[in-house]
């Protein structure tokens, strides 16, 4: 691991540039319980586009007075590809920002779904909550970011009445891109004021490194 490319990452060291449309999607499930206070999972699936893609990172924020997560270890991983869920939900009020990554495996992720997480849903009969899919970031195996965009879902509540109007999930703007300083280490450009996703970034940085030395190895 080359610790100078890590350091450089870590001082921000950004050079932003051009953005182009987003081919890689981190899109949330939807579901509907019978009555408020029931379960149910919202699951995050990757679609590549047809990239390669080795990690992935997201923000999940929703309303906190129609749904409920309890903790992190309500979120799990789901799918075939193998890599490890890190949860945390010190990114804000009702935020949980999961990251989908291996060090030591950078085999491309396939389409399909990553974590799914266990709400409660509080919603009134005949309601949606919005579980929205913000700050998202992709890398491929060798450590670039990926443009990446998030579609968010819903958490509803059976009844209401014939007729009554839901929401319609809505895509968020790409919030991933590629910058870089000398080393070839990426950082995500900030969207609305925010690093996005910076821890995303790091780990992007260790996974080229450690690509570079295996390669070097042989």
């Amino acid at each position: 691991m080359r610790l100078p490319c890590l350091l450089r990452t870590l001082g921000l060291a950004i050079v932003v540039a051009d953005v182009a449309s987003a081919a890689v999607t981190l899109r949330a499930g939807s579901a509907t319980v019978s009555a408020p206070g029931e379960s149910a999972d919202v699951c995050v699936s990757l679609d590549t586009g047809g990239d390669e893609v080795a990690g992935t990172q997201n923000d999940l924020n929703w309303d906190g007075n129609c749904a409920t997560l309890a903790d992190e270890p309500s979120c799990s991983v789901a799918g075939s590809h193998g890599k490890q869920l890190s949860a945390a939900t010190k990114c804000g009020g009702f935020c949980l920002r999961a990251i989908i990554l291996s060090l030591t495996d950078v085999e491309p992720i396939p389409d399909g779904q990553l974590y799914c997480c266990t709400f409660t849903v509080d919603a009134a009969p005949g309601q949606c909550c919005d579980i929205a899919v913000v700050n998202s970031g992709t890398s491929d195996p060798q450590g670039h970011a990926l443009d990446t965009s998030g579609i968010g879902g819903q958490l509803c509540v059976a009844g209401g009445g014939p007729g009554t109007p839901a929401a319609t999930p809505t895509p968020t703007p790409p919030t991933g891109g590629s910058s870089s300083d000398d080393d070839g280490c990426q950082v995500a450009p900030s969207a609305n004021g925010f690093r996005t996703p910076l821890l995303l970034a790091i780990l992007l940085c260790v996974m080229r490194c450690v690509v570079r030395r295996r390669s070097r190895a042989h």
